[in-house]
């Protein structure tokens, strides 16, 4: 996995400095990955590794949000930051057709903040009463949480392809948090089942978009956002 890890380090050349904290660092992961691609929601890589996304996005190829937060996570993570990517889906995940879940990242900045939420793709994260929210946690203050961009700027809504507001556009996506157990380097290589927080009275769906089975394990948000080994 190192020699991996160096590939990725090596192909992104990112400079970080070296009194950056670990949230500068991350951010700073984030903002990179938010500015390799465009994005085009129905274009995946050839590979689902983070080096062929990186090198195709080099190449010119527009990504899904997917793409977009796993080479953010898998960044992260050659770094030295816990990361791993969550997907977010509505309530009527199983009957929906089409765009029916978003793909995020949460990293762990550590005991002042926990696990934040970076949505790579808008490239917005969001804070609450001085804190950054973990996707969790925004299903219940997004409402009233403060956006920023990812160099710490606030902002009302972020630009590109989410038009109006952005909040009323994720809100119902908060719906169904999972997240896999361990994060694959492949995000194709996803075989074991996710874990799943389940709003009080939900259930948790059996398919993606009519058609996807998926492997769901009901989690407490004890387990879920456990701190790193």
């Amino acid at each position: 996995m190192e020699e991996q890890l160096n590939s990725l380090r090596n192909l992104a050349r990112l400079e970080v400095p070296g009194e950056s904290s670990r949230l500068e660092t991350a951010l700073l992961i984030a903002n990179f990955a938010n500015n390799a691609f465009d994005h085009n929601g129905d274009s995946q890589s050839s590979l689902s590794d983070p080096v062929t996304i990186l090198k195709e996005a080099q190449s010119g190829s527009k990504f899904r949000c997917v793409e977009y937060s796993h080479l953010a996570a898998w960044l992260m993570m050659a770094h030295g930051i816990d990361a791993r990517t969550v997907n977010v889906m509505m309530k009527d995940v199983e009957t929906m057709d089409y765009g029916a879940g978003h793909v995020v990242v949460e990293f762990y900045e550590g005991d002042r903040q926990g696990w934040v939420m970076v949505d790579i793709q808008a490239g917005v994260v969001a804070r609450y009463e001085g804190v950054l929210q973990s996707a969790l946690e925004l299903r219940r203050t997004l409402k009233y949480a403060n956006l920023e961009d990812l160099k710490d700027n606030t902002l009302i809504e972020p630009d590109g392809m989410f038009g109006g507001n952005y909040k009323e556009w994720l809100q119902p996506y908060l719906y169904f948090i999972d997240r896999p157990k361990l994060l694959k380097y492949e995000y194709t290589d996803d075989s074991e089942p996710h874990l799943i927080l389940v709003p009080e009275k939900g259930t948790p769906p059996k398919y993606f978009q009519k058609i996807h089975k998926l492997n769901l394990e009901v989690s407490s948000s004890e387990a879920f956002y456990r701190l790193p080994s």
